[in-house]
């Protein structure tokens, strides 16, 4: 399999951003015209790329215009997806793009700022009392943590050992998040005249008891991830960069 495309060090940049935009239609394109996955397995894989797709654009949004509707555009197709060959036409809606990129210009500076930008985004909202934290506040969380997370893989050369682990890391910590948010939707089926108001008693304290052992490691997990502050954080990434060169 050939290696994903990233930002490297002696490569322009815009191309190899427009590489690393291309690289993520071609996957969701694949996994919808493999014929040996399952219609389940091809919406997976393509929501994943619009993921990755929506992180990319979120990362450029102060240097394309567009690049706020291309992100919401990603967000309302994998959300409407009701069959994998339908997502056809949002690829095809998405396609053409690179060649209008005005990219060239830019200098790891930018993306540096941004993807600090995007660190603490995630960082300030992590719960000082994780105890007291609300469903809402966790999802939250984990939705900055995966944007954060794609966008890291963009300059995992920088990192080669240190990178894949902290992209790691944060992978575990949206995996502790997503699993309490299953918690919070399987209570919600225990409410009034829910299909599992039966087992209320019984399901409500476990869930609880669960929600909190992943909270908590979660916690450990963000401490670790999250220990810079954003400025060092920029500084960090400004290093490698120039260093790597």
């Amino acid at each position: 399999m050939a290696e994903k495309p990233a930002l490297q060090p002696r490569a322009a940049i815009g191309p190899a951003v427009r590489a690393i935009g291309s690289n993520i239609l071609a996957t969701g394109r694949a996994a919808i015209l493999d014929p040996e996955r399952s219609s389940a397995e091809a919406v997976h894989e393509f929501r994943r790329s619009m993921k990755e797709w929506r992180a990319l654009m979120r990362l450029l949004e102060p240097f394309i215009p567009d690049a706020p509707r291309w992100r919401h555009d990603a967000r309302d197709h994998a959300h409407s997806l009701a069959h994998a060959r339908d997502s056809q036409a949002a690829l095809n809606a998405l396609d053409n793009l690179f060649e209008h990129w005005p990219l060239d210009p830019f200098d790891f500076s930018s993306i540096a700022a941004q993807l600090a930008g995007s660190y603490r985004s995630a960082r300030k909202r992590i719960p000082d009392d994780w105890s007291l934290a609300s469903a809402g506040d966790l999802h939250e969380l984990r939705q900055r943590v995966v944007d954060l997370r794609y966008q890291m893989e963009l300059i995992e050369p920088l990192w080669p050992r240190f990178g894949r682990m902290w992209t790691d890391e944060a992978e575990r910590l949206r995996g502790r998040l997503g699993q309490c948010q299953d918690l919070e939707v399987l209570k919600r089926f225990t409410g009034v005249h829910q299909p599992l108001a039966h087992w209320r008693s019984r399901l409500t304290p476990a869930c609880n008891e669960r929600s909190a052992e992943l909270a908590h490691r979660a916690a450990r997990i963000a401490v670790r991830l999250f220990a810079e502050k954003p400025k060092a954080f920029r500084h960090r990434l400004e290093q490698l960069w120039e260093h790597a060169r």
